[in-house]
């Protein structure tokens, strides 16, 4: 899983990867994804990404969280 705060890097550096094998992320992904980010994310850099887990997404509501993907 990505790290807390605090906690160390991916081993291979791919943010996405991580957050796709977790199984927890996957509201992020598809947000991700609609921005446009997914692909930067893949590559090689230092990123910081504050993710929030699906639970936190469907907290807000189905429809506010698609509003947000969409928009």
């Amino acid at each position: 899983p990505p790290p807390a705060p605090g906690g160390t890097p991916a081993a291979d550096g791919n943010i996405i990867a991580e957050l796709e094998a977790n199984g927890n992320f996957t509201i992020l992904l598809q947000a991700l994804d609609a921005a446009g980010l997914t692909s930067q994310l893949r590559g090689a850099g230092t990123f910081t990404l504050f993710a929030p887990t699906d639970t936190a997404f469907t907290d807000l509501g189905l429809a506010d969280v698609n509003s947000l993907i969409r928009d």
